[in-house]
C-alpha cells in the first residue's frame, strides 16, 4: 500500500521544479534501474508490483524495496504502459568540469527535445564519449523522456550543465562545430582530443558560441537535386559525426 501523499510526491518528480527541490529523480524499467544500481548514483527507494521477481535480484541492503499493486504502479508511472519497477534516485555529486579532457568532449548548445538529448547520450555512450557539457538552456537530463531515451546510457557518464561560452573560452582544445555550410567532414582533418559542438534543433549553434568554433564541419548530402529534407535530425547528425571521428 502506498499513501496519497507518497503518490503525489513521486509524480511531482516528473516536474523539473520538484526534482531540483528534492534533488531526486525517477527512473522506470528493470534495465535502467539495474544500470543505476551498478553506477555511482545512489538509489534511495524502489517500488515494484512484482516483489518476488526483484527481491533476490536486488540485494543491496541500503536500498528500500517497497511492494505496491499494479494499479498503484500505474498512478506513479510516467509510461503509458507502466513498468513493474520504479526507482527514486538522488542527484549525483559531480566533480569540476574538465576543460582539457582527453578524447572527445561533446558540447550541446540549447538542445530542446528530451528525446533528442536522450538519443544523443545513448549514441555518445556507444562511441565511447564519457564527457558531455550542456548549455544551461538545454533540456533537463532528468526529464523522464530524456532518461527513457538514454536506455540507461547516462548512468556512467559525466554530464554537466554550465555557461557554455565560459567553458569553451577556457579550453585549449580544438573546437569543432556542426554547421550546414561547414567543411565536408569526410575531407576534414579531425583531432583525437577535441570538443564537438552540436546546436539547437531549429536555430543551430548560437552566435556567441559560434565565434569560439575553430573548425566548421558538415555532413554532406548525397541526394543532390532530389534532396527534400532541409537538414538531418540533431541526434542522427551527432551519431554520424562521432562515428567519423572514431573511425579515423
Amino acid at each position: 500500500m502506498i499513501s496519497k501523499n507518497k503518490i503525489k510526491y513521486i509524480t511531482s518528480l516528473q516536474n523539473k521544479k520538484f526534482r531540483q527541490k528534492y534533488n531526486k529523480f525517477i527512473i522506470e524499467g528493470h534495465k535502467t534501474v539495474f544500470d543505476i544500481i551498478d553506477s555511482e548514483y545512489q538509489v534511495s527507494e524502489i517500488y515494484t508490483s512484482d516483489i518476488a521477481k526483484y527481491n533476490l535480484l536486488i540485494n543491496k541492503s541500503d536500498i528500500e524495496l517497497i511492494e505496491i499493486t499494479e494499479d498503484e504502479m500505474k498512478k506513479i508511472s510516467f509510461f503509458k504502459t507502466a513498468s513493474d519497477i520504479l526507482a527514486i534516485v538522488n542527484f549525483k555529486n559531480k566533480d569540476n568540469i574538465k576543460h582539457d579532457y582527453r578524447g572527445i568532449t561533446l558540447c550541446l548548445a540549447d538542445i530542446q527535445d528530451p528525446g533528442n538529448l536522450g538519443t544523443i547520450i545513448r549514441s555518445a555512450n556507444w562511441f565511447g564519449v564519457e564527457n558531455i557539457v550542456c548549455s544551461q538552456q538545454t533540456v533537463d537530463l532528468y526529464n523522464p523522456k530524456t532518461l527513457q531515451a538514454t536506455m540507461g546510457a547516462f548512468a556512467n557518464m559525466d554530464i554537466f550543465y554550465t555557461d557554455l561560452e565560459e567553458f569553451l573560452s577556457k579550453t585549449k582544445l580544438k573546437i569543432y562545430g556542426a554547421f550546414l555550410d561547414g567543411e565536408n567532414i569526410y575531407n576534414s582533418e579531425l583531432a583525437k582530443d577535441c570538443i564537438i559542438i552540436m546546436g539547437n534543433e531549429g536555430k543551430g549553434i548560437p552566435k556567441n558560441i559560434e565565434k569560439l568554433v575553430s573548425d566548421r564541419i558538415t555532413i554532406p548530402n548525397f541526394a543532390g537535386d532530389k534532396l527534400k529534407a532541409e537538414s538531418l535530425n540533431v541526434s542522427i547528425s551527432t551519431a554520424i559525426i562521432l562515428s567519423e571521428f572514431k573511425r579515423r
